[in-house]
């Protein structure tokens, strides 16, 4: 890594990756939602996402466009923006080729963040981030809950305790004027942070400096250069004058004082809240100091040995009620927070559960002695990261852009581990016993019940249709988009050897360079091929995993999907021979001691908790009303858990696992022929009986003719003002052959709603659309939003009018380019992440055993299309369910105004 200070302040960072295959851009200006005015909370959320509303000027004539829509021409892999209370970050992933774009498309963000957006399109994002803050702040997404105690962690005037998406009521205040204030106070050189990261000789740190515009260097008469292949890198320089002075600090109040621990068993303040989750929640928090100062170190070991300590066996020797416990550590320049979430089983007393948790934390540091032997392992599994070069590009950025923005550091991995390994157990004891005092936690209770939403909105126009027109261009201009460009832009993909053993194995093997190495093991046979699907996640919870593996630099894994098992290791391409024999062993690995029926509860309580009682229901009608009475359509139930013993997982195993089933795939810079002779040994020693039949493929789906149309709404009621919408079809059988069509389709869809809905009405928090291909030939989309109450007849519209545009005239020019230039970044994304790659073969593998082959990842996605898109949208709707979760009567009231055709709606069943 490089740096150098420019003259006007920013700090410009090089990261140059020896195993990198795509460039990344991050940039981060310090600020944050601590500078929104007060009153005015959810601006600086505002200004994040009117930046990639901006429209840059093009020299030469060309066509403007948004930058959001240039990231799309770009093939971008992978880009986002997110507003913490300390800073805005952005950041863009794509091909080495695109490094200049990218660095184009930031420079021009800092230096001018809002050009070229009106008060119209200010309306439309200021209704995005509203959309955005109702979804975030439900206890059911992840950061709901951490998000709504910081009013209570910090006082009022502090910057954290206000909202980062404001409110109903701030964000109805905010005007274009102020979007424009915050600007001119927050994006200033002085107070930014651009990090490039990179494959070696891509560019040198002087021609990226070069790159930038003369408003961020502080020197006007600066030329700019090419970054095409520039010279290797030059040390980095000195600053050019003094360092500038610190970004003024936004108005805090300083976090509680420290103290030790009180003696006396004083009472903990249970806070208790309505919640729709499934299972009660307690959610305890403790702030600490600023984590990006001296004390990062210590906070970041003080969390995970909490998170070691907070046994659930010893807790729930005490109280049988606490289910799982875990910790985690949110970082902040002011102040960070330490976050305790305990999973409790129903009839637990709130008071009795905090107090036992907080005296176990509040006595951390009296365990210091016997606590040597944890942070030996957590050492071990920080300096396996560091050996295995994790986390990946992207995250490391990311981290790597926050230390060096908000901490001043310009480090890698490798000082971070230093840094850790510095700070002592007793030092860590000390810091727990001042920060972690009973009288200092706070504590929440969520307990199920109906969720309401945040307050009622005004109800917006129902548009009509577009059904009766063409719908207007994706992106300006992308209908006349070069595919020989495109050509270019797709990578080469990488070399596979696959071959047979005669122990019936698959070993598929692709050499590529890379600090370190996956193997996978897959089995076909996943959650649909066991009744009940509990069945498959017992197996993978009660068998062991190898977690001393790290000893050997050594990083186990293991999942199933609804057709396929797996066990995983990452490991040193030294260690081929050592990571294989781990990787066998633990897929052979028996059941170790059964738990208690409250401990098989206590296993499945993260199961339990991930979805409420509705949202179960409305899962299983939708995948009912998809596959019919289909094994496909069988989901995870942890009620089922009467239903297992140890001898189903144990026969499970025992007929799932077997070699003839199987299959071996090795991603690294490893020899082929050194994987074959490995796993040709290995495999010799598992016996499978020849008598163990092997797990048969379930039939495929039946599919109505592609001549009619057919569209099965499923309406699950659910209080809160919410609406879960998903829209599904089954597709023909798709082979590895013809993957392109497949995923172009999936692609063309979101993108087109996406644009529809969010960028151009403002409503929803995005559509997503998964593509599934399962063993037998069972194939299927499907696409997801949440959308409020009073944004759900608009949504319906809008989806109703593309869906039969798309019947009658299949897709236009401009969504077909759009969707090969996403998909061109994401085969970059796959083709650089082993992981990924590994996960798509063995599912190539498991569903179509013949196509794994040197040409098994190449995808034509510069050929003609819109036939085939159109034939595969005609199958997708004879075979459509669409799925509503929420309101019932706000649903209907939606579906007769927007969607009359789909009169009486089948109600979800139990």
């Amino acid at each position: 890594m490089s740096e150098r200070t420019l003259r006007s302040g920013l700090r410009v960072v090089l990261e140059e990756d020896p195993y990198a295959t795509v460039v990344g851009v991050v940039s981060v200006v310090r600020g944050g939602a601590a500078l929104d005015p007060v009153g005015k909370e959810g601006l600086a959320h505002l200004v994040e996402h009117l930046s990639y509303r901006a429209v840059d000027p093009v020299p030469g004539g060309a066509t403007p466009t948004t930058r959001w829509d240039r990231l799309v021409r770009y093939a971008t892999i992978d880009m986002n923006g997110f507003t913490m209370p300390d800073c805005l970050i952005f950041y863009d992933f794509g091909p080495v080729a695109r490094l200049a774009a990218f660095v184009d498309l930031e420079s021009s963000r800092l230096a001018n963040p809002l050009v070229g957006v009106d008060e119209a399109i200010f309306a439309i994002e200021r209704q995005v981030i509203g959309n955005e803050h109702l979804v975030r702040s439900d206890p059911r997404v992840g950061g709901g809950v951490a998000g709504q105690m910081l009013p209570t962690l910090f006082p009022p005037t502090h910057p954290y305790a206000r909202p980062v998406g404001g409110t109903e009521e701030s964000r109805r205040k905010l005007v274009l004027a102020d979007a424009r204030a915050y600007v001119a106070q927050s994006f200033r050189p002085d107070r930014m942070t651009l990090l490039v990261t990179a494959p070696p000789r891509a560019v040198s740190l002087a021609a990226l400096v070069d790159r930038l515009p003369p408003a961020l260097r502080g020197d006007a008469d600066h030329p700019r250069v090419s970054l095409a292949r520039a010279a290797p890198p030059v040390a980095a320089a000195p600053p050019a004058a003094a360092a500038p002075p610190a970004a003024s600090a936004p108005p805090a109040a300083a976090a509680p004082p420290a103290a030790a621990s009180s003696a006396a068993a004083s009472p903990v303040h249970v806070e208790r809240k309505g919640s729709p989750l499934p299972t009660p929640e307690l959610w305890l928090a403790w702030t600490l100091p600023g984590s990006y100062g001296e004390q990062r170190a210590t906070e970041d070991l003080l969390a995970r040995w909490v998170e070691r300590d907070l046994d659930e066996a010893e807790l729930a020797r005490e109280d049988s009620h606490i289910r799982r416990v875990s910790a985690w550590l949110q970082p902040g320049v002011e102040a960070g927070v330490l976050f305790v979430r305990a999973l409790l089983a129903d009839g637990a007393d709130p008071e009795r559960a905090a107090q036992l948790v907080v005296a176990r934390v509040a006595s951390l540091w009296a365990r210091e002695p016997a606590a040597r032997k944890i942070f030996a392992e957590i050492h071990e599994g920080l300096e396996t990261q560091r050996v295995l070069d994790e986390p990946g590009q992207l995250s490391r950025a990311l981290q790597q852009a926050l230390a060096v923005a908000l901490g001043g550091r310009v480090e890698a991995m490798g000082d971070t581990l230093a840094a850790t390994e510095a700070v002592t157990t007793s030092s860590v004891a000390r810091f727990a016993y001042q920060q972690l005092a009973r009288e200092r936690a706070h504590a929440t209770m969520l307990t199920p019940v109906g969720h309401a939403s945040e307050g009622a909105r005004a109800a917006l126009p129902v548009p009509r249709a577009p059904a009766g027109g063409a719908a207007a261009d994706l992106v300006p201009g992308a209908a006349g988009w070069d595919l020989g460009e495109l050509r270019d832009l797709v990578p080469d993909p990488p070399a596979v050897v696959a071959t047979k053993l005669a122990s019936g194995l698959t070993v598929v093997t692709l050499r590529r360079p890379g600090a370190s190495a996956v193997a996978w093991l897959g089995f076909r046979g996943g959650y649909a091929d066991a009744d009940p699907p509990l069945l498959v996640e017992l197996a993978l919870h009660t068998r062991a995993d190898a977690s001393m593996a790290t000893q050997l630099h050594i990083l186990p894994g293991r999942g199933a999907t609804r057709d396929l098992s797996f066990e995983a290791v990452e490991f040193l391409p030294a260690q081929l021979d050592d990571a294989l024999t781990l990787l066998f062993a633990k897929a052979g690995a028996p059941v170790r001691d059964w738990p208690s029926r409250e401990g098989l509860e206590r296993l499945l309580a993260p199961v339990a908790a991930r979805e409420d009682g509705q949202a179960k229901k409305a899962k299983r009608a939708f995948l009912r009303a998809l596959f019919g009475d289909h094994p496909y359509a069988r989901v995870v139930a942890p009620e089922d858990v009467d239903k297992v013993t140890r001898s189903d997982v144990e026969a499970w195993v025992g007929r799932a696992h077997n070699l003839r089933n199987a299959a071996l795939v090795v991603i690294g810079d490893v020899v082929p022929a050194e994987v074959e002779r490995a796993a040709a040994v290995l495999s010799s020693q598992i016996k499978t009986p020849t008598w163990v039949a092997e797990l048969p493929a379930p039939a495929a789906p039946a599919l109505r003719p592609s001549t009619q149309e057919r569209l099965v709404p499923v309406v699950t009621p659910r209080a809160g003002g919410l609406v879960d919408l998903r829209l599904g079809c089954l597709l023909p059988a798709m082979t590895t052959a013809e993957r392109g069509p497949y995923e172009l389709l999936g692609s063309a869809i979101e993108a087109r709603l996406n644009t529809a809905l969010r960028i151009d009405e403002g409503d929803g928090y995005g559509v997503d659309v998964s593509l599934e291909r399962l063993r037998g030939g069972a194939t299927y989309l499907v696409a997801t939003t949440l959308v409020t109450d009073q944004e759900l007849a608009r949504t319906l519209a809008v989806v109703r009018g593309h869906w039969r545009r798309w019947a009658r005239a299949g897709f236009d020019a401009t969504e077909v380019n759009v969707a090969r230039w996403r998909y061109a970044g994401h085969l970059s994304a796959t083709f650089a992440d082993p992981s990924a790659l590994a996960f798509r073969l063995l599912g190539d593998w498991n569903a179509e055993p013949g196509s794994i082959g040197p040409a098994s990842l190449r995808s034509d996605v510069a050929g003609p299309l819109p036939a085939r898109l159109a034939a595969l949208f005609s199958a997708c709707r004879a075979n459509a369910v669409l799925g509503l979760t929420g309101n019932e009567s706000t649903i209907r009231s939606a579906l007769e105004q927007s969607w009359p055709d789909l009169a009486g709606p089948r109600r979800a069943g139990p």
